[in-house]
């Protein structure tokens, strides 16, 4: 199955949610926790989203890689993959630590 479209509406709303403040904020604490920063975020869009939100369509790889555009720009380099916990619609996810660090 193709995966989301870049005009699609929810793909809109996930790169608006990821990018939001919450977002940001999301994906930070789960990387303070040494969760995927994709894990923090995926609470935000099952709210937001409900069923739309969804690894039929590539939903999940769609909010990775946007996760991860996030994280590059915010001075963070990829660790490694990790499980997200239980409940997260998103399977794996990067983990993340800072840029020299």
């Amino acid at each position: 199955m193709p995966g989301l479209r870049l005009s699609d509406p929810v793909y809109l709303r996930i790169k608006e949610i990821v990018n939001s403040p919450e977002g940001r904020e999301a994906a930070l604490g789960a990387t303070a926790n040494g969760e995927p920063a994709l894990a923090g975020v995926d609470v935000l869009l099952r709210k937001a989203l409900g069923p739309q939100y969804t690894k039929n369509d590539l939903g999940t790889a769609s909010a990775g890689d946007l996760v991860a555009k996030l994280m590059r720009e915010l001075g963070y380099q990829e660790s490694k993959t990790a499980r997200c916990p239980p409940g997260c619609v998103a399977r794996t996810g990067l983990t993340w630590k800072p840029k020299g660090g």
